[in-house]
C-alpha cells in the first residue's frame, strides 16, 4: 500500500471533516501510482457508506488499480436480479464496464433512457467501453427522437460513433450544438471526438466558438472539453498559438 493510500484511510477515519476536492487529488495520485492493494483496501471503505458521493470517489482507485475478483465483488454488492440496488450509485456502472465486466447492454440502454440525468450519463460512459451491437437500434431511435431539442440525455450523442461515420453524423451534431442548450452539449463535444484525430479541427472551431460557451465551469461544459481534446489530439499548445 502506498503513503497517500495510508494517509487517506487516516484522514476518513479521523474526526476530520471531509472535502470532496482533496479526496479527489488523493485518489487520481493513488489511481496513477498505486496498486490492486490500494483499490482493495479503498473497496472496503466504500463499503462502509456507497450512498456517500464523498465514498463513491473511491471508486475511481478501484476502476483503474483493480481486477476482475474485486469487479465481481463490486457487482455483488451493488446489483440485485440484474439492476441496481435502491441507492446505490449510478457511477458503479461506468466503473465496472471499465474493468471489463459484463454488463446487461439491456439494462444499461434501459438506464440511458431514464429521466435521470446521473444515471444516464454513467450509463452512456458504460457503453463507451463496450460492444453494444445489440442496442444500436434503440439507441439511435432515442437519438432521433431528441435530435435538435434544445435539452436531451446529454451523453448520449457520445455513442454515435458505434453506429453512424462521421461524415454522416459530424456534420449534424455541429448542428445541434448551435441549438442545443449549453447545459446540454457535453456530449455532443464528446461525440465529435469520438471519431478520432480526423475532428480536431472541428473540435478547435467549436471551442472557440462562443455560442457553446465551452469555458463554462457551472455547466460541467470546460470538463467535457479538457477530455475531449486529446481524443483528437488538439493541446493547449495549439490553443496558445491560435491566440498569439
Amino acid at each position: 500500500m502506498i503513503q497517500p493510500t495510508q494517509k487517506l484511510l487516516e484522514w476518513f477515519h479521523s474526526d476530520r471533516p471531509l472535502d470532496m476536492g482533496v479526496i479527489q487529488s488523493y485518489c487520481r495520485v493513488i489511481a496513477r501510482y498505486g496498486n490492486r492493494e490500494d483499490a482493495a483496501v479503498l473497496f472496503q471503505l466504500y463499503l462502509e457508506h456507497p450512498e456517500d458521493y464523498r465514498y463513491v470517489l473511491l471508486l475511481e482507485v478501484v476502476m483503474r488499480c483493480g481486477d476482475m475478483e474485486l469487479a465481481r465483488q463490486l457487482y455483488h454488492c451493488s446489483f440485485e436480479n440484474g439492476t441496481l440496488r435502491e441507492g446505490i450509485p449510478g457511477d458503479v456502472l461506468h466503473v465496472l464496464a471499465y474493468m471489463g465486466y459484463p454488463l446487461s447492454t439491456e439494462y444499461l440502454v434501459d438506464c440511458v433512457l431514464t429521466d435521470d440525468w446521473y444515471l444516464s450519463k454513467d450509463a452512456c460512459l458504460a457503453l463507451l467501453h463496450m460492444p453494444c451491437e445489440d442496442q444500436h437500434q434503440r439507441l439511435k431511435g432515442k437519438f432521433e427522437q431528441v435530435y435538435g431539442n434544445t435539452i436531451f440525455p446529454e451523453i448520449l450523442p457520445a455513442l454515435c460513433a458505434k453506429w453512424a461515420p462521421a461524415d454522416k453524423m459530424v456534420p449534424r451534431l455541429l448542428a445541434w450544438g448551435e441549438q442545443a442548450s449549453v447545459d446540454c452539449n457535453g456530449g455532443l463535444v464528446w461525440g465529435i471526438a469520438m471519431y478520432g484525430t480526423s475532428q480536431k479541427e472541428q473540435l478547435r472551431d467549436v471551442l472557440w466558438n462562443p455560442n457553446w460557451e465551452l469555458y463554462g465551469n457551472g455547466t460541467g461544459s470546460h470538463w467535457w472539453a479538457y477530455m475531449a481534446m486529446p481524443m483528437v489530439g488538439l493541446t493547449f499548445s495549439d490553443l496558445i498559438r491560435d491566440l498569439k
